[in-house]
């Protein structure tokens, strides 16, 4: 995206001229000068002569942001475009924030959302899977993403995964986990088949937010091909046949050749359960930190000339990799249930957000 400034008549505008951002086949427009002219119609009109099509933006230098400049961004610069102004009573700013695996973590979600001043009428959250297990309140966060509605995008994890397969009667809960709050609520037939038809992936410009991972031979649109073929089965009426599939059947490795239950078994895997795998794309069920994964795997955004690096995946499901950051990754889970931080990331900047996790981990 270019950053391009528009001219207007003593606005006392400070130049942008040509900073690449990303995206070059878009412009973002930007004013800056007095109020009283960013906040009338006339600097619009030029702008849409000049620009048009393009995103824009007027900011005072008092930082006021205003509404008659704000259009629809494009989803590369998510935030800056859909705003609002406290001088017209309205939230300041639209921000997206990508957060890493709550696992049932409430009270740190909840100072996360506290620490990036969260407003549901205005912000996004994207949430990278395992919203619930192994921490204390699954129940209740599950409740209040789902309040969430539109403000909150998910992509299903493993953990959300086997809950779906417990409340259905095809998992067996373990000691360690903590979903039996949710499987004796009064409300679970609704909060189960809200969970279902969440999705695996969500694409948006240049991010796609996942799980786990991709494998390194998918190209992006192979790969949200895969996952949909998976959420149409998760969202209709066999979807239990699926879910014993995945927790009780053979665990193929990848081939495009596979059809099936074992198909959608061996896609669901890589979405929720990838870290490392061969330059082939075989997985392994390793979890432990990346310099300690057997001989010939490697973490799946390490392997040469992957296929999607072009679009910058945004991940969690790897406490033992921690926050990581790459040029095109954002993998995000930090260990908020192991008692390390959850962690979130301002697209639109990359400013990272953490609160401490819970004092102690449920194993």
């Amino acid at each position: 995206m270019k950053l391009s400034t528009f001219t207007y008549p003593d606005t006392n505008q400070t130049v942008i001229p040509n900073t690449t951002i990303k995206n070059p086949d878009r412009t973002l427009v930007v004013m800056f000068g007095p109020s009283h002219l960013l906040d009338a119609p006339a600097p619009i009109q030029l702008v849409l002569a000049v620009y048009p099509g393009a995103p824009a933006i007027g900011c005072s230098s008092s930082g006021e942001i205003f509404p008659s400049l704000a259009r629809q961004s494009s989803p590369c610069f998510p935030a800056a475009c859909r705003v609002g102004s406290a001088h017209h009573g309205n939230p300041p700013f639209m921000a997206i924030y990508a957060i890493g695996d709550i696992q049932g973590c409430l009270d740190p979600f909840r100072r996360l959302l506290d620490r990036i001043s969260f407003d549901p009428r205005t912000d996004r959250l994207w949430l990278a899977g395992d919203l619930v297990n192994r921490g204390p309140d699954s129940l209740t966060l599950l409740r209040f993403v789902r309040g969430l509605g539109d403000a909150a995008q998910i992509v299903l994890g493993n953990h959300d995964l086997f809950l779906l397969a417990a409340a259905g009667g095809i998992a067996t809960i373990r000691h360690k986990d903590t979903i039996r709050d949710v499987l004796d609520a009064n409300d679970r037939d609704e909060l189960i088949a809200w969970l279902r038809r969440q999705p695996l992936h969500h694409h948006e410009g240049s991010f796609l937010m996942v799980h786990a991972g991709l494998l390194p031979q998918w190209t992006i649109d192979e790969a949200i091909g895969l996952a949909r073929e998976v959420e149409t089965v998760l969202a209709g009426p066999n979807y239990r046949l699926f879910l014993q599939s995945l927790f009780h059947g053979p665990s193929p490795q990848w081939n495009p050749s596979l059809t099936g239950s074992e198909r959608l078994v061996s896609i669901a895997r890589v979405f929720t359960r990838l870290r490392t795998c061969t330059p082939t794309g075989e997985m392994s069920g390793f979890s432990g930190p990346p310099d300690q994964a057997p001989a010939g795997y490697f973490p799946w955004f390490r392997i040469p000339n992957r296929k999607q690096t072009e679009t910058t995946i945004i991940c969690g499901h790897w406490a033992a990799l921690g926050l990581h950051i790459e040029s095109n990754l954002l993998a995000i889970d930090s260990g908020c249930v192991w008692g390390k931080e959850l962690t979130a990331v301002r697209l639109h900047d990359r400013q990272v957000f953490q609160v401490p996790g819970i004092q102690r981990a449920y194993t």
